[in-house]
């Protein structure tokens, strides 16, 4: 399997702050974040930074579109 074709699991619970209190969310630790699907309802989530980070840093960035 290429890079470009590995597998990057990411943790995630599901979340229950919304909205102005996600600041709380970040300063306790984690990332908000939304999974999108099609033809599926949009679920709120949420990632320990430190996981968020660990695959980020195996993926990479993408590049900047100009």
């Amino acid at each position: 399997m290429t890079k470009a074709q590995r597998k990057i699991e990411l943790k995630a619970e599901l979340r229950t702050v919304l909205g102005d209190r996600v600041k709380a969310l970040r300063n306790s630790g984690y990332v908000p974040a939304v999974l999108y699907g099609k033809g599926q309802a949009s679920i709120a989530l949420q990632v320990p930074v430190k996981d968020f980070n660990k695959a980020l840093k195996e993926a990479g960035e993408s590049p900047a579109c100009h």
